[in-house]
């Protein structure tokens, strides 16, 4: 496989995932060394991300939700890369080769909070109360990168990431149609 080359600043946990991650891009690949990250760390990535996009790039367990979350908060628009497998909870040093270049392609950025979406329209779409709501918010979930949700988390998602009702009414129907 050809490396990427990229510019972006790619934060990970462990330096077992740097080396998976150069196996696929090259770049400045920086270790958040757990939870416990310096308020160091945090201004260095601060400073960085005036001339480079920041990629937060780590596992979807507990402790990865909390990096992302603190640099979240110290960098607004910073971009979330994310493994997708649906078949079991794969973490950066355990995915494929291609399945990280595939979401080092795909991140996705969190804007402001747009209220595009209500409960109401998550139930009209079929992403609550309905017997199948579960499986179609999964399904919505794996389509734009996020972890599994309930349907208030899913509905603050996606008035956090920059798609309409409209984007979002289409998908659902493309998802409905293609079990």
């Amino acid at each position: 496989m050809k490396r990427l080359k990229s510019d972006d600043v790619i934060v990970v946990e462990g330096i077992h995932d740097v080396n998976k991650v150069k196996q696929v891009v090259d770049a400045l690949i920086l270790v958040s060394h757990g939870t416990h990250m310096s308020n160091d760390f945090l201004d260095q990535l601060e400073a960085l991300s005036q001339t480079k996009s920041i990629v937060v790039f780590t596992d979807n367990d507990t402790p990865g939700k909390q990096i992302r979350r603190k640099i979240s908060e110290r960098i607004p628009n910073v971009k979330h890369a994310r493994i997708r497998n649906k078949q079991s909870k794969v973490g950066v040093e355990h995915a494929t080769l291609e399945e990280i270049k595939d979401a080092l392609l795909n991140t996705i950025t969190f804007t402001d909070y747009q209220p595009n979406l209500t409960m109401n329209d998550m139930y009209t779409l079929g992403l609550n109360g309905q017997p199948y709501s579960a499986t179609l918010r999964e399904a919505v979930c794996y389509h734009y990168r996020l972890p599994k949700m309930n349907a208030k988390a899913l509905l603050n998602a996606l008035n956090h990431l920059p798609y309409s009702y409209e984007e979002i009414k289409q998908l659902c129907q493309n998802l409905s149609s293609h079990p």
